[in-house]
């Protein structure tokens, strides 16, 4: 009988212990292609986000918050001041207004007046990126003071709404902005467009062409906010200090550094949490696997000698456990990416603190989302990920049992036969 055929049949030899092992590695190696997985894509998140809020700043009415509540409403035409600003690639103008309702979950969405052709920004941290169209299709300029919305994945599914059908803006008992109670007009409203977030709370929110919004809520000429793009980074402080001297203290200027700043610190303490139970998965690994080894050669080292009474070679006898072990890592390692495949992502999930999270947060009120929000993990297993998993487990099952093949080996034949 071969090397090779002794190795794969040994793996049935204690059946219990190679269970044990084949299930503990199941779940090393599944927490290991997650977290590897999460780590990354949040790794990735905070770059972007850095490039995409770091050169954005905010302008809102002194001591309001979001979400279209507290002091008034600013003007219109404050961009006209702001148009002299050197710097400043792109000025937007939102609208927005917070809607109560008690029969639907969030109880809360808002309404949002947007200029066609700008990017739709959630009112929760404002983050263009984060809002994907997964159905329809984005304003046009041509929407401008058209009855026509872009509403939120939530927004759609609680009310049963599709593309092309109607609704009634609003349909809440209450409507805010500005911290003033608003008498609205009824308005029939065609769905263009649905879109997603990532995150319960802003998939609840609707989109208006502002000028549309700012009729049906009786507020023209009235904004919640205005997003400034600065055209590089370096320019940020300048257009801040220029800002903050055009208002006089009248309005908060609120750079996109202070959400970057906020996100990578939450950022990082998962990241910290995530590479810890890496390297504990890791460690498990290396642990189970030179354990198992340490165990299964220590009661065969007779056995050994007799292979080698026998005229087997030293490479023969290793090959033998190195087969044994590896088939039990590669049992592992499938076992562990298929149940990865089903409760993976959830686990993960809770693992890091990255359930999908509804209804109010805290941070929302400072524009800033709970960081769930701002994450977008992909979990699918791509063909790559598979084979570099199985190839990575092989080395590792055959590294981990080196040390303890050789210990065994070490002994010469007249002293294994002896060994009880």
């Amino acid at each position: 009988m071969s090397a090779f055929s002794r190795g794969t049949r040994n793996v049935y030899r204690n059946k219990p212990r190679g269970l044990v092992l084949i299930l503990i590695l199941a779940l090393s190696v599944g927490l290991f292609v997650g977290l590897s997985q999460a780590t990354r894509a949040l790794t990735t998140q905070t770059k972007n986000l850095t490039r995409i809020l770091e050169n954005t700043i905010e302008v809102r009415n002194a001591g309001a918050t979001g979400m279209g509540q507290g002091v008034e409403l600013i003007p219109e035409q404050d961009v006209v001041g702001v148009k002299t600003v050197e710097h400043i690639s792109q000025i937007e103008k939102q609208l927005l207004v917070r809607n109560v309702y008690s029969e639907y979950f969030p109880t809360i969405s808002i309404t949002t007046g947007n200029e066609p052709g700008k990017p739709l920004r959630v009112a929760t941290h404002g983050e263009p990126a984060a809002v994907r169209i997964i159905a329809g299709r984005d304003f046009t300029e041509q929407d401008q003071g058209q009855n026509v919305a872009i509403i939120g994945q939530v927004y759609a599914e609680n009310r049963d709404l599709t593309v092309g059908a109607t609704f009634l803006e609003p349909g809440g008992e209450k409507a805010q902005a500005g911290g003033q109670e608003l008498e609205a007009v009824i308005t029939e409203i065609e769905v263009v467009g649905i879109f997603t977030s990532n995150f319960a709370f802003g998939d609840n929110q609707v989109f208006l062409p502002l000028k549309t919004a700012q009729r049906i809520y009786g507020l023209d000429g009235g904004i919640s906010v205005l997003w400034v793009t600065v055209d590089e980074i370096g320019n940020v402080e300048a257009v801040e200090t220029a800002l903050r001297d055009e208002f006089g203290g009248t309005r908060d200027v609120l750079t996109g550094q202070s959400k970057v700043r906020f996100v990578s610190q939450s950022f990082d303490r998962i990241l910290v949490i995530g590479k810890i139970s890496l390297l504990l998965s890791l460690f498990v690994g290396a642990l189970v696997v030179i354990f198992t080894m340490v165990l299964t050669t220590q009661e065969r080292i007779k056995e050994i000698g007799v292979l080698k009474a026998l005229g087997a070679s030293n490479w023969e006898v290793a090959f033998q456990f190195i087969v044994e072990t590896s088939t039990l890592v590669l049992v592992g390692s499938v076992l562990g990416l298929a149940s990865y495949s089903t409760i993976g992502p959830t686990l993960i999930n809770s693992l890091l603190g990255l359930d999908t999270q509804t209804g109010i947060q805290p941070g929302i009120e400072m524009g800033l989302a709970p960081v769930s929000s701002l994450v977008s993990i992909e979990y699918t297993l791509q063909p790559s990920v598979i084979v570099l998993t199985l190839l990575a487990t092989l080395a590792f099952a055959v590294l981990g049992s080196l040390y303890p093949i050789w210990r065994a080996l070490s002994l010469p034949p007249a002293e294994a036969l002896r060994y009880e």
